[in-house]
């Protein structure tokens, strides 16, 4: 089992929300844009340790009603769906469930299902209780977590809980706890008689209280108790750290915080593996193998290859029958490993209060990856441009964007607004300006990409527009082509305007190209424009006022104006 759904409802910073939750789940966005409200909406469903909270949760902008809730769809594996209720199945093995939060009718926030696809008054299997025991498990690891939470044998604990479900089925059959238990029995009954030097015991406090106590025809006795498992556990149990390089027993807080993360995530995914185990039910019944791990900000106090071996790890986990992983991140590192599943990557953005979803969901993608392929069509018929039989697959649409993402372009995902440019050369020259405050940016920040050439700009408009991106483009009009050349650049210039979108600002086209609006000329060999135009800036090869010119182009392409106030770089 696994979910494949989530509808949020009048939850914190969501109106109305629905998003498809792949095996692995990414949810990004700028800071205080909904990613931590998503995974709560979630434990708030499953009552995770976190109840719904009027005064917290419940938006603070007008509503169209005042009930909230949580919609999650599952999708079940094929003897799953044979054990489940006959009225609760939908089409393609999946059920429904949703859990009423908060509602004027105080009598209905209960856990209700789908029957027959539609919302029945009835609750899933009868009780709470019972419907929620139907669900599966979460294992939910936040941004900040202290290594005492999670190890400590005092309280409850993921440790203790871990410990406590091995150790209780090995005393049962044990010769060395019950050989303990015995020694304790004897140890209560020597240490009675003992004396101090000065020629004090236990006995002899006992007869001394005893001796005002006679009338009542009552004792005083003292006892050393037998030690449960339990006990043993809370009380005689600890844990260290060796330490192979020092040869040497630490404790964990003397680790950095990386390696306590790293910690309280394999003790938390091994905590979920133990407790989600249940014996063979007797008989046929629905009864699901399920953990879904919820891990905020994963990336936290890791450097980018143990980020990557994290992710790594994480995709493993969600590759399982009945495991699930959905993460929080502000790391380009992770997203750029989530590019070979596009649906997966779940972007958040607040506007006016209310956060919205941008995602391209798998019943869309052959339609987006088809839109990205009109150019197969433009270049059919020229020369050197004609696409081959393996351009022509919805596949290498993927692995174009796999390819392409890499770590630095996925920088883009976490701002308010790109700017989309042809090559390096734009780049490298419009982010000296920004870094020399030169340009200014617009508040949220402004992210420039390069397509790696014009024929892809319009594949980015419309990766950015299904992510809900702001962009405007800039690039060159080329006039100067000649034969299919030509044919090919007017064509290209025709389809990025065209691919202009709800989300896309403004497009600017140079006359004929940047280094022409520069008044500079540059080799010909593309490898070496963009190190040639930062000299030419750098030693003042470039005259002031066409540099103003463009740093004017691209806050006006940015959203800046003169009236406008302004973020400083």
């Amino acid at each position: 089992m696994k979910i494949r759904e989530v509808v949020i409802h009048n939850f914190r910073s969501f109106k109305d929300a629905t998003i498809y939750m792949a095996d692995y789940c990414l949810l990004i966005g700028a800071n205080n844009s909904g990613k931590s409200s998503v995974l709560d909406a979630v434990r708030a469903f499953y009552e995770k340790d976190l109840k719904f909270d009027f005064q917290r949760d419940f938006p603070k902008f007008a509503t169209e009603d005042k009930e909230s809730w949580i919609e999650i769809e599952y999708e079940l594996t094929t003897e799953e769906a044979e054990t489940i209720r006959t009225e609760y199945r939908q089409a393609g093995d999946r059920f429904r469930v949703r859990r009423v939060l908060y509602s004027a009718e105080k009598g209905s926030l209960h856990l209700y299902a789908y029957e027959g696809g539609i919302l029945s008054t009835n609750q899933f299997y009868g009780e709470d209780s019972v419907g929620k025991g139907k669900l599966g498990e979460i294992v939910y690891i936040p941004a900040v977590t202290r290594i005492e939470d999670v190890t400590k044998f005092s309280g409850t604990s993921p440790l203790r809980d871990l410990v406590n479900t091995i150790f209780k089925k090995l005393v049962k059959n044990s010769e060395a706890f019950t050989s303990l238990q015995d020694a304790i029995t004897k140890f209560g009954k020597d240490i009675q008689t003992e004396e101090t030097p000065d020629q004090h015991s236990l006995q002899g406090l006992e007869d001394d209280i005893n001796a005002g106590l006679d009338e009542w025809q009552a004792k005083f006795k003292l006892k050393v108790n037998p030690l449960s498992e339990t006990e043993v556990v809370k009380s005689l149990l600890d844990y260290e750290i060796f330490d192979e390089i020092l040869n040497a027993n630490q404790s964990a807080s003397s680790y950095g915080h990386g390696f306590q993360r790293q910690l309280i995530y394999r003790l938390l995914r091994i905590s979920a593996n133990y407790s989600i185990r249940k014996a063979p039910p007797k008989k046929k019944e629905f009864s699901p193998d399920f953990a879904l791990l919820l891990f905020e900000e994963p990336e936290a106090f890791l450097h980018p290859p143990q980020q990557s071996q994290l992710d790594r790890d994480l995709r493993k986990l969600s590759d399982e029958v009945g495991r699930q992983v959905i993460i929080s991140s502000h790391s380009p590192q992770f997203v750029s490993h989530a590019t070979d599943h596009i649906p997966g990557i779940v972007r958040l953005q607040r506007y006016d209060g209310q956060s919205v979803i941008g995602q391209i969901r798998p019943d869309f993608l052959a339609k987006f990856f088809t839109e990205n392929q009109e150019i197969n069509n433009l270049a059919s018929g020229l020369k050197n441009y004609q696409a081959g039989v393996d351009e022509e697959k919805l596949e290498m649409e993927s692995v174009k964007y796999f390819l392409w993402l890499n770590p630095d372009r996925c920088g883009v995902f976490f701002s308010k607004r790109a700017l989309i440019v042809e090559g390096p050369s734009e780049v490298v020259l419009i982010n000296y300006l920004i870094q020399t405050g030169k340009i200014r940016l617009p508040t949220g920040g402004l992210f420039v990409i390069d397509a790696l050439g014009k024929c892809n700009i319009h594949r980015f408009m419309n990766l950015l527009s299904a992510l809900k991106i702001e962009h405007s483009v800039l690039h060159d009009q080329d006039p100067n082509k000649t034969g299919d050349d030509k044919t090919f650049h007017e064509r290209i210039n025709k389809l990025v305007q065209t691919s202009r979108n709800s989300f896309t600002r403004k497009i600017h086209v140079f006359d004929e190209d940047l280094e022409t609006f520069l008044g500079v000329t540059i080799p010909d060999r593309e490898y070496r424009k963009p190190s040639r135009l930062l000299l030419a800036l750098k030693e003042s090869g470039i005259d002031e006022y066409r540099i103003e010119a463009l740093c004017k182009l691209v806050e006006d392409l940015a959203g800046i104006s003169a009236s406008t106030h302004l973020a400083a770089s």
